[in-house]
């Protein structure tokens, strides 16, 4: 949400919280309290968007990096087992497919240790006849996928996030236009009557549709 919108949306609820303090004297006429209403909804709908428009991006670091670390965890397990029958068993196949190294595997990019975890979990599956003799069961593959799946599903959620902002802050225009109408077209003309049948209030209304630019005020007036 830029300033302008910000500071908008601030004369929004302000019109909003103002007619609600004085409901007693505007309250009686229906299309009044229809129209306040509405401005509640608007302006809470408008806070949803900007809600979700400005989540921050911060906590996908994290996930991603615990992620791979659970990937590379689980490869290994498998991969070391596997291998240890490699050299037992003298299958220099399958020790070429499932030799790795810790240090080895942090250096492999995105797209190369997914390929690794697809690679071991298939060797180990066919050239381990019992994976149970070196601590691997069915549970282990099942982990070994479903880290594979997290992880990816990690490395993409923050150009889901993006993405969803985009289209956000796309859709906020038209939030605030059709806010806007309600002030211009509707709440407006409701309360002209109020200019002469009850002054005080008509001065506060017009009071609260004047748009502040917040950026402009100190640190006192912001308190």
């Amino acid at each position: 949400m830029n300033a302008k919108q910000r500071n908008r949306l601030s004369m929004y609820a302000t019109v909003r919280d103002y007619l609600g303090e004085t409901a007693g004297v505007w309250g009686g006429i229906p299309a009044n309290a229809a129209a306040h209403a509405e401005l509640g909804t608007a302006v809470a709908e408008i806070n949803g968007l900007v809600t979700r428009q400005e989540a921050e991006l911060s906590g996908f670091t994290g996930r991603r990096r615990k992620a791979r670390k659970e990937l590379e965890r689980l490869i290994l397990l498998i991969a070391n087992a596997a291998a240890a029958w490699a050299r037992e068993s003298g299958n220099a196949i399958l020790l070429a497919e499932v030799a790795l190294s810790r240090w080895k595997l942090g250096r492999f990019s995105q797209q190369v240790i997914d390929k690794v975890a697809l690679r071991v979990s298939a060797a180990a599956a066919a050239g381990l006849p019992q994976p149970a003799d070196y601590g691997i069961t069915p549970a282990h593959f099942t982990a070994l996928e479903a880290a594979r799946l997290a992880y990816t599903e990690a490395l993409s959620a923050p150009d889901v996030r993006r993405a969803q902002r985009s289209g956000l802050t796309k859709t906020l225009p038209t939030a605030f236009r059709k806010t806007t109408r309600l002030l211009d077209g509707r709440l407006d003309s409701l309360m002209a009557r109020y200019r002469t049948e009850a002054p005080a209030l008509h001065a506060g209304y017009e009071a609260a549709r004047v748009i502040i630019d917040l950026r402009a005020r100190g640190p006192a007036e912001e308190e």
